[in-house]
């Protein structure tokens, strides 16, 4: 009857070492392994009403732009750099967003001429744009899809493109311009009220013709020689963005 009872004893004690290392296992697995966190909730409020909106973005840019320059011919000039826009108006329901705000690419690139072989390198260009336009979020109540948007935009504005390479003319572009742009983009929610993500932007550039470069009451024989006219553009690019609504 000892030896039984010993071996009774003996089982149970094993059973109960398994039994509390299962259990010390399965809690090293579950502290291993933290539950995902849960994902930003948007009130009912914040649905339905209307808040405060503002919008940074910062990111690369293009410039491209083609025309006449008389006495040079046809003239095409590429450039890119450090793009960027500051918006701010009102978020209508999470739904829609229009606002005031002002846009700017600047940077570096080439320039080329009928009229010459080789293209001119180094040469700087800045662009600056007031505009009017709103994002749209056509899929705020759609999980995965929320954060979605399309965006359009009407400006005004100006570009420069210059070097100090040529002759006499150091302003190859110096002109106002119109421009419509079309954005498109995704966020997603830090908070319920602000949120990050990346935004691509297509901008189309008409200018004015007929700029005259040099004045013509001071500088007669040169204003015809530099006449620009028929010129266009377009400017693309891509943006991180954080959004406030």
């Amino acid at each position: 009857m000892n030896k039984i009872a010993l071996a009774s004893l003996f089982t149970i004690a094993a059973f109960s070492q398994v039994a509390f290392a299962g259990s010390y296992d399965n809690n090293l697995y579950e502290d291993d392994y933290p539950p995902e966190p849960k994902p930003v909730e948007i009130s009912e409020y914040q649905l339905t009403h209307s808040s405060f909106f503002m919008e940074a973005d910062l990111g690369l840019g293009a410039q491209s732009i083609d025309g006449y320059i008389h006495k040079y011919g046809k003239t095409a000039f590429d450039g890119d750099g450090l793009a960027g826009a500051f918006n701010f108006g009102i978020n209508i329901k999470r739904w829609i967003a229009p606002y005031l705000g002002f846009s700017f690419v600047f940077g570096s690139g080439h320039v080329s001429f009928d009229s010459a072989d080789d293209k001119l390198k180094n040469i700087s260009f800045y662009t600056l744009g007031a505009n009017i336009g709103t994002l749209i979020f056509p899929f705020r109540n759609v999980d995965g899809m929320s954060g979605l948007f399309l965006g359009f935009e009407l400006g005004v504005g100006g570009v420069e493109v210059s070097s100090d390479k040529l002759d006499r003319f150091d302003y190859l572009v110096n002109n106002s311009r119109f421009l419509v742009t079309i954005e498109f983009g995704h966020v997603w929610d830090l908070t319920p009220r602000w949120s990050a993500g990346i935004k691509g932007f297509v901008s189309f550039n008409s200018f004015n013709d007929d700029y005259d470069y040099y004045d013509s009451d001071y500088y007669p024989s040169y204003a015809y020689d530099y006449e620009m006219y028929d010129l266009s553009g377009v400017s693309i690019g891509l943006m991180a963005t954080l959004i406030r609504r």
